[in-house]
């Protein structure tokens, strides 16, 4: 690979917001510049340089396909894949946070680009984003830094055992236990305070986004059409059984049932879930709400499973990138379980593709 100094990438990126304020109706103008971000999802999704696509591939994945690159694989999105097979790109740009070492994962990405894309020249940045960042930070995103939490799955597996308690199936309260009641509270006093509808206890105004194109939220949120409006949502995927679809003239509406149980399977729904995401996306270059009753454990587990899936992302980083955006989510252990098994056959089924390719 070919150097390339913070201060060029920098004149490349000047030159794209130089063409774009000159030509406000032309968005192509940093289309035949490729910026790939080689960390990992979580960093790159906390900053990035703009323009930047995130490709990472984890250790175990690399060792699993016997260090064999292929380009599927790496990059998901089939126009970027015609894009690079048909030498479209003028410059293919890899960074890490620093210079590179000789365990890189830029090392392999570059492989795949030479040897499946045909690709001659690719460029890394030198001093990675790290120093790129610190010498021109308005060519850089910046969003909140993800709060990381303690451990999943291990709460998960200790408690499989409380799964026949149906008071108790959540990974967290809803809310504190804590209340204004002067006596202690009673199964009878709980019982009446959940019954009560859970957006009222909600203080996110709005959906969480967690993609440019998928956010989370609650009842309430989808029954606001001001709120759907400004957010620039086009489609519903409503996975409660009693939520009604409120504006189905307006907007392309889906329901998937689920029951917030220990009883109900939501792996069955998955991928009919996902696709559903994947096709507004992609066809329609549109925005998904997912919401159940208070966008608290089913919605949250569609939403986990997507980034498992998309994003190569471990059931914790997903929950806590989840988490991070929207603090109330709670999936239920039932529905924690199924998530795990879920990554495994996502990370099995990476493992039996590359194999067969």
């Amino acid at each position: 690979m070919i150097g390339l100094s913070s201060e060029h990438l920098s004149e490349l990126l000047g030159d794209i917001k130089s063409h774009d304020s000159e030509n406000a109706e032309d968005d192509s103008s940093a289309s035949h510049l490729l910026i790939i971000d080689c960390r990992s999802f979580l960093v790159h999704n906390d900053s990035h340089i703009i323009h930047s696509i995130n490709v990472f591939c984890p250790a175990f994945l690399r060792r699993r396909n016997g260090n064999k690159p292929f380009l599927k694989t790496l990059f998901t999105d089939s126009k970027i894949r015609d894009r690079l097979s048909s030498d479209y790109y003028l410059h293919i740009i890899l960074y890490e946070d620093h210079d590179l070492t000789s365990d890189s994962i830029a090392f392999y990405i570059a492989r795949c680009l030479r040897e499946e894309a045909g690709i001659k020249y690719i460029y890394y940045l030198e001093g990675g984003y790290t120093h790129f960042r610190t010498h021109y930070p308005i060519f850089c995103t910046n969003t909140p830094q993800p709060k990381f939490l303690k451990s999943i799955r291990t709460k998960c597996y200790n408690n499989r055992s409380r799964l026949s308690d149906t008071s108790n199936i959540h990974t967290w309260p809803f809310r504190s236990k804590n209340t204004d009641f002067s006596k202690p509270s009673t199964p009878k006093t709980l019982k009446i305070y959940e019954d009560l509808p859970h957006f009222l206890f909600d203080d996110q105004n709005e959906p969480a986004e967690l993609l440019p194109y998928l956010f989370l939220g609650n009842e309430c949120h989808a029954s606001s059409r001001k709120t759907l409006m400004n957010l620039g949502i086009t489609a519903v995927l409503n996975v409660s059984k009693a939520c009604p679809n409120h504006f189905e003239q307006d907007f392309n509406y889906k329901r998937i049932p689920i029951s917030d149980s220990k009883c109900d399977d939501i792996t069955r729904v998955i991928d009919e879930a996902l696709n559903f995401i994947d096709k507004i996306k992609e066809d329609c270059n549109g925005k998904v709400l997912v919401h159940c009753r208070a966008g608290i454990s089913r919605s949250a587990t569609i939403c986990i499973a997507y980034l498992i899936k998309t994003k190569r992302l471990r059931m914790e980083e997903a929950y806590e990138f989840v988490k991070a955006r929207r603090s109330l989510i709670s999936p239920n252990f039932n529905f924690m379980a199924q998530l795990i098994e879920f990554e495994d056959q996502v990370f099995s089924k990476n493992k039996q593709n590359l194999h067969r390719n």
